[in-house]
């Protein structure tokens, strides 16, 4: 198949709705490219989704108990990770308001972006080859991933949470 036809049967085979969410996601992704003022529960609402929904992910498409083992083994490696580069550089705590003054970045919208067309390439492979939601490698690869995205936001929250006990910058690795 001409890589033309691959690509206008994918486009007529994707629900109408994933275009509005992808539209979505790139804006929220591009509103956190700029500087900016949150409260801390809203430092905290993105990670809580992305974990909530990648772990929804694994269970509903693989279920396993290997499947759940990797996704919680990549969400830890990459918190842990994410925790000890000490991002978001330049983020400050104003105790007395009770906000953030959060740096612009683009690392979001890539992560959402990484999100995106993980779960879009697999719902493809899946639809392609149904088997796969039972191939040991393939699930654990996957359910890692999405756990790797998860740990690389929940990480992220952590540092913020640190940053408001005790007031101070977080300096990147």
């Amino acid at each position: 198949m001409p890589p033309t036809d691959f690509l206008l049967a994918v486009l007529q085979h994707t629900p109408v709705w994933v275009w509005p969410l992808l539209a979505a996601l790139l804006s929220l992704g591009v509103w956190q490219a700029f500087p900016r003022t949150v409260k801390l529960r809203r430092t905290t609402l993105l990670p809580a989704a992305m974990l909530a929904l990648s772990l929804w992910g694994v269970i509903s498409v693989f279920g396993s108990g290997q499947a759940l083992v990797a996704w919680a083994l990549g969400g830890l490696a990459a918190a842990t990770w994410n925790w000890h580069a000490g991002s978001p550089r330049g983020a400050r705590w104003s105790a007395a308001e009770q906000i953030f003054r959060l740096p612009g970045s683009w690392v979001p919208l890539l992560l959402i972006l990484g999100i995106f067309c993980t779960k879009f390439g697999v719902g493809m492979s899946l639809a392609q080859h149904p088997d796969l939601r039972h191939a040991t490698g393939f699930a654990a690869a996957v359910s890692m991933a999405y756990g790797v995205f998860s740990g690389l936001f929940a990480g992220r929250a952590m540092t913020l949470w640190h940053l408001t006990r005790r007031g101070l910058p977080v300096h990147a690795a």
